[in-house]
C-alpha cells in the first residue's frame, strides 16, 4: 500500500492585538500577525503557523509570498520523505511546514508530538508537564516587585527579567525582585544584546550577589575578541551565559561550543525552524550545554509546538513559554494552560490542538487560499 501523500495545502492570514506594546530594537509593535497553515493528506491534517517576530526575525510578514510559491512542489509527496528532505525556505516558513509535517507523522504513529520529537532527538520519554518561567518586563522597580510577587503566588519557581534599558534601573529591579521572592526562586535575565562590553562587566559584577541563574545575550556572540571577553565575563562574575539571537542554526552553535564561553542555548523553533531546532538541541546536549525552549510571542499554535519541543528535550529547567497572555486573543480552542508554573503536555496524537473557527473569523485579515 502506498504511503499517504499531501493532497491539499491551505493558508489564511491573521492579526491579533497585543495587550501592551512589544518593544524591540527596531521599534514598538502593538500586534502579532502571521499565516495559519494547514497541510492535508487523505487521512490527516497538520497545523502550523508562519509568524516572523519584528525586530528579531530577518524574515518579514510579506515574505510568505515567496514561501507559498514553493507549495506546489509539496503536493503528491509523502510527508515522511518531505520531512527527511531540505525545504530551502526561510526559517519561519520551514517551521510552519515542518510543524504541519510532524503533526501529521505523529498522528500517523499514534503518538503525541512531544513523544514523536523525543524519538527524533533520541531522548527518553518526554515529560508529562514542564516548568515555565514567569516574565517581568516592567522598567519600574516597584512594579517589577509587584509582578514578581504575583507570579510567586501563582506558583512560578523561575522568573525572567528583561534588562538593558537603564543600568541603574536594571540593578534596582533585580534587587527588588530578589527581595520580594527570597533566595529559593531562580532569577534569569535577558539583555537582548543591548550592552557593550564595559556595561556588561559593570552590571554583572554588581548583580552577581543576587544569585542569577544565567544572563541571556549579555553580548551578541561573535568569534574572536568578543568570545574571549565572554569567557572572561563568566569567569569573573560566575554568572552563566546564554545565547539566543546569536544562535539560530547548528553551525553557529558549533562555533559557540568551541569558544567555551556559553553554557545555555535558547531555542526559538518558530524563528529557527523545527528541524534546525532539533539539530541545535542534539549538538548542545552532546557538548554539555543546557537548552531552554522559548516562544516569540506566538499564537496558541506556535506556543503548543514549543511546549511539545520543550517536553521532548528532557530538560528540567523552566522554559520560556508563558507568553500567551500578551496576546489579546488566540486562534485555537485549547491553548496551553499554565497551572502552578507548569504546562501539561497534550496526550492525544499529534500536536493536539483544534482551530477555533469563530476566533479565526475574528482575527483573520483575509480569506482562505489553497492549492490541491
Amino acid at each position: 500500500m502506498s504511503a499517504p501523500a499531501i493532497q491539499r495545502i491551505l493558508w489564511r492570514p491573521w492579526r491579533i492585538a497585543l495587550t501592551k506594546p512589544l518593544l524591540t530594537s527596531v521599534g514598538s509593535w502593538t500586534y502579532r500577525e502571521g499565516f495559519l497553515l494547514s497541510i492535508e493528506t487523505d487521512s490527516s491534517r497538520g497545523i502550523g503557523e508562519f509568524a516572523p517576530l519584528p525586530g528579531y526575525s530577518k524574515t518579514q510578514h510579506g515574505d510568505f509570498a515567496a514561501a507559498k510559491s514553493e507549495f506546489p512542489k509539496l503536493l503528491g509527496v509523502d510527508p515522511q520523505k518531505l520531512w527527511e528532505s531540505s525545504l530551502n525556505l526561510s526559517p519561519e516558513a520551514n517551521c510552519a511546514v515542518e510543524t504541519c509535517l510532524s503533526d501529521i507523522l505523529a498522528q500517523q504513529s499514534g503518538k503525541s508530538l512531544a513523544y514523536w520529537l523525543a524519538e527524533e532527538l533520541g531522548t527518553l520519554e518526554p515529560f508529562a508537564d514542564i516548568q515555565v518561567n514567569g516574565l517581568i518586563d516592567s522598567n519600574n522597580p516597584d512594579e517589577a516587585q509587584k509582578i514578581a510577587t504575583t507570579l510567586l503566588k501563582a506558583g512560578y519557581k523561575t522568573l525572567k527579567i528583561k534588562v538593558g534599558s537603564s543600568l541603574l534601573k536594571d540593578i534596582q529591579r533585580i534587587k527588588a525582585v530578589r527581595k520580594a521572592v527570597g533566595e529559593d526562586i531562580k532569577i534569569r535575565i535577558d539583555a537582548n544584546g543591548s550592552w557593550n562590553p564595559s556595561q556588561a562587566f559593570a552590571i554583572m559584577s554588581l548583580i552577581k550577589r543576587y544569585n542569577i541563574e544565567y544572563c541571556e545575550e549579555a553580548l551578541p556572540f561573535k568569534e574572536g575578541k568578543d568570545s574571549t571577553f565572554l569567557r572572561i565575563l563568566h569567569a569573573t562574575t560566575k554568572i552563566p551565559l546564554a545565547v539566543d539571537e546569536s544562535c539560530q542554526n547548528a553551525d553557529t552553535l558549533n562555533k559557540i561550543v568551541e569558544s567555551n564561553a556559553i553554557k545555555i542555548a535558547i531555542i526559538k523553533p518558530s524563528t529557527t525552524g523545527l528541524k534546525e531546532s532539533l539539530e541545535i538541541i542534539k549538538n548542545a546536549h552532546n557538548s554539555g550545554l543546557k537548552t531552554v525552549v522559548t516562544t516569540t510571542y506566538d499564537s496558541g499554535i506556535g506556543t503548543t509546538l514549543a511546549t511539545h519541543l520543550a517536553a521532548a528535550t528532557g530538560e528540567k529547567s523552566a522554559h520560556g513559554l508563558a507568553t500567551l497572555d500578551l496576546l489579546s486573543g488566540d486562534l485555537v480552542e485549547n491553548p496551553p494552560q499554565i497551572k502552578n508554573g507548569h504546562i501539561a503536555i497534550p496526550k492525544i496524537s499529534g500536536i493536539g490542538i483544534k482551530i477555533d473557527v469563530q476566533k479565526l473569523e475574528k482575527y483573520a485579515t483575509g480569506n482562505w487560499e489553497e492549492i490541491s
